[in-house]
C-alpha cells in the first residue's frame, strides 16, 4: 500500500490539476496506445472476442 507523504500535499494537488486539465487532450492517444500495447502482448481480437 502506498501511503502519501503529507509533507508535500501541495505539491501532489498541483501535479494533479495538471494532470486533469491535460487527461482530455490526449485521452484517444492514451488510450490507442493502451490498445496497441494490448495487441502487442496478447495478439488482436478474434471475431468472438477472445484473444
Amino acid at each position: 500500500m502506498v501511503t502519501p507523504n503529507p509533507a508535500v500535499r501541495e505539491l501532489y494537488d498541483d501535479r494533479y490539476a495538471l494532470y486533469r486539465d491535460l487527461y482530455p487532450a490526449t485521452r484517444a492517444v492514451a488510450h490507442a496506445l493502451a490498445e496497441r500495447q494490448r495487441v502487442a502482448r496478447t495478439g488482436p481480437d478474434t471475431p468472438d472476442g477472445v484473444s
